[in-house]
This record gives structure tokens, C-alpha cells and sequence, in this order.
């Protein structure tokens, strides 16, 4: 009769690597969201909203449905979009976050002053989109 026994070691290390970064991702976004001021967006490589918080739903002064599948250009003043497309534009060619000054559009016409961070959310091949915050400045 056989006896003995065989023990399969795994290296695990990768693996609570990405648990880790995960928890991290989870806290730094709940620290957004208990901050009440900033708001966020992530958005497709082609630009549209695929979902938004609720601060910056409240921003522009529209439901979370409706702020879905817009492109995130069409939220800001007109004379503003062209900066950010090329700040967008440079943060998928290069991969370094931008931050710019901007104006967003409120749904009844007022214009808010923000400043935006925009970061690529890169996938294992190619870029999965954007992530965007948007915090109000002070205006003076």
C-alpha cells in the first residue's frame, strides 16, 4: 500500500498584488466621495459618459440616466472644448495624466468654473478610456 503525499505550492504573490491595488482603488474612491465637492465621470475612448457620481450629476443639474452616453465634451462651455479634446487626445497618446481649467454648463445655463484631472484607464491591450474629476474653482 502507497504511502506518502505531494503538496502544490502556488506563487500568489501577483495575485494580493491586484488584491491590494484594488483595495486601494476602493478606498481612494470613497475618499473622493465622502470629500462632497468632486465630481467624476468615466468615459469611453470615444468620449461618451458610461458613469458619473452623484456629485457631478448635480453639478450639471441632471440624473445619472441622463447624463449617460453623452460625450463629455457636450457638458462643458463651447469655447472650452477644444483645450480639453486636446488635453483627452494627450493623455491617450502619452499615457501622463492632464489637468486643465474649464467651464462646465449647468442645465439651466450657468456656467461653473472647474478644473479638470483627466487619467487614462489603461486595460491589458489597449486604452479602456478616461477617468475625469471635476472640482469647482473659486472664482474671484
Amino acid at each position: 500500500m502507497p504511502t506518502g503525499g505531494a503538496i502544490i505550492l502556488r506563487d500568489v504573490s501577483e495575485t494580493m498584488e491586484e488584491c491590494a491595488a484594488g483595495d486601494a482603488r476602493s478606498a481612494l474612491l470613497a475618499a473622493v466621495e465622502a470629500d462632497g465637492d468632486i465630481g467624476h465621470a468615466r468615459i469611453t475612448v470615444r468620449e461618451t459618459v458610461e458613469t458619473a457620481n452623484e456629485t457631478l450629476t448635480t453639478m450639471v443639474g441632471v440624473d445619472a440616466a441622463a447624463i449617460r452616453r453623452v460625450r463629455f465634451s457636450a457638458l462643458l462651455a463651447i469655447g472650452q472644448r477644444q483645450a480639453f479634446v486636446e488635453a483627452l487626445e494627450s493623455v491617450f497618446r502619452t499615457g501622463e495624466p492632464a489637468r486643465i481649467g474649464s467651464e462646465m454648463i449647468t442645465r439651466d445655463g450657468a456656467i461653473l468654473p472647474v478644473t479638470l484631472s483627466i487619467a487614462e484607464v489603461r486595460g491589458a491591450y489597449a486604452s479602456d478610456g478616461a477617468v475625469i474629476l471635476a472640482t469647482p474653482r473659486a472664482t474671484g
